[in-house]
C-alpha cells in the first residue's frame, strides 16, 4: 500500500542501508519526470522531477538529484544544509488541503468522500461535471474511476477552464479527463443520451442544468448538487421532484476535531456555586460549624491541661 509506505517512512529518516532493506518497491521510489509534492515549513506545492534543476524556498536549495532514487514520504535536506522539505506522493487529498492553487472556493476532504460515496463511483464510471473550478473534486474523482473510467468535466469561465486544463496535463490525468469551456445550463453538455453514470453540478443555479443532466443520464444513475444556501437546495429539489426522481437526500458534512486543553478541576468537596446562594449559605454554614469544631477542641484541650496542674 503506498500510503502506508510513506507514512512509515514519514515518521523517520532512512539511511541508504535501510531503505535497502525496507520493503520498497521500485513504484515507490522517486525517478525522473514523477510529480512530488513537496511540503515545506511554510507551505506545500507540486514539482516536476528533473536532472539539472533545482528547487528554492525559505529552508534552502533543493538539485532535483537529491529525490531521485528516494522513496516517496523521505526527508530531504537541503544542499547548503539550511533545513529540510518532505518529499510526499501526490494523493488528491494531500493536493486539496495545500497544494492546489485556488482559482475558486474548493471541495474539501469529507464532502469529497461523501460525494464519491453517493455518486456510486468505481473504476469504469463515466461521470459529468459542471464546475471545475480548482480541480479539487475533479482530481479525486479521477483517481476513483482511473484507469477505465472518464470524467467529462465542464467550466463556463475560459481562465478557470484553461487552468484545470493544464493541471490535469501535468499530473498526467488526460487520459482520465476531459475539460470544455461551456456553458451547461444554456448550452448542454455535448454528450450523448444515457451516456453517463453520475452527474455533479457545482454551480450557483443548479436546476437551471437539470434538464440537460436528465438527456445524458443513464436509467438508475445519479446526481448530486454542491450548494452553499438552503434556497438553492429547496429550489434544486423541488424541480428534481417534478423530473421523477426518488430518494432525494440533503446531506450537511461536518467535520470537528478534537481538541486537548489542560484545566485544574474543583474537587467536590471545595466546589462552590458562586451564582446560587444557597450553596453560598450552605457553604458558610459548614465553615462556622468547622470553626466551631475548632474552638470546642482547643477549649477541651485546655480543661485537659488544667486538669493535669492540679493533679501534679
Amino acid at each position: 500500500n503506498n500510503t502506508n509506505i510513506s507514512t512509515e517512512i514519514l515518521n523517520k529518516e532512512l539511511t541508504l542501508n535501510e531503505i535497502n532493506n525496507t520493503n520498497v518497491s521500485n513504484f515507490d521510489l522517486i525517478k525522473e519526470n514523477d510529480i512530488v509534492l513537496l511540503k515545506t515549513s511554510i507551505s506545500s506545492c507540486c514539482i516536476k522531477i528533473k536532472k539539472n534543476l533545482k528547487f528554492n524556498c525559505k529552508d534552502g536549495y533543493f538539485p532535483h538529484e537529491l529525490f531521485i532514487g528516494k522513496p516517496f514520504g523521505s526527508k530531504i535536506y537541503s544542499a547548503n544544509n539550511e533545513g529540510l522539505i518532505y518529499a510526499l506522493y501526490p494523493t488528491p487529498e494531500l493536493m486539496t488541503s495545500g497544494a492546489l492553487k485556488h482559482s475558486t472556493q474548493i471541495i474539501y476532504t469529507p464532502d469529497i468522500s461523501f460525494i464519491s460515496i453517493q455518486l456510486f463511483l468505481k473504476p469504469g464510471s463515466i461521470v459529468a461535471e459542471a464546475g471545475t473550478g480548482s480541480g479539487s473534486l475533479s482530481m479525486s474523482i479521477a483517481r476513483t474511476i482511473a484507469p477505465t473510467g472518464h470524467l467529462h468535466t465542464f467550466e463556463f469561465n475560459q481562465n478557470r477552464a484553461q487552468l484545470a486544463k493544464e493541471l490535469f496535463e501535468f499530473h498526467n490525468l488526460t487520459d482520465v479527463v476531459s475539460v470544455k469551456h461551456k456553458d451547461v445550463c444554456s448550452d448542454g453538455f455535448d454528450l450523448q443520451q444515457s451516456f453517463v453514470d453520475a452527474v455533479f453540478l457545482d454551480m450557483p443555479s443548479p436546476w437551471l442544468a437539470l434538464k440537460n443532466a436528465d438527456f445524458i443520464l443513464k436509467a438508475g444513475g445519479r446526481i448530486c448538487t454542491f450548494s452553499p444556501c438552503i434556497e438553492q437546495v429547496q429550489q434544486t429539489c423541488d424541480l428534481l421532484r417534478k423530473y421523477h426522481y426518488r430518494d432525494i437526500l440533503t446531506v450537511e458534512c461536518l467535520a470537528r476535531p478534537f481538541e486537548l486543553q489542560k484545566r485544574k478541576v474543583q474537587t467536590i468537596y471545595n466546589y462552590v456555586n458562586h451564582n446560587d446562594k444557597n450553596s453560598k449559605k450552605v457553604k458558610n454554614q459548614q465553615n462556622k460549624n468547622e470553626l466551631k469544631e475548632q474552638i470546642i477542641d482547643i477549649n477541651n484541650n485546655n480543661d485537659n491541661d488544667k486538669d493535669k496542674d492540679n493533679n501534679n
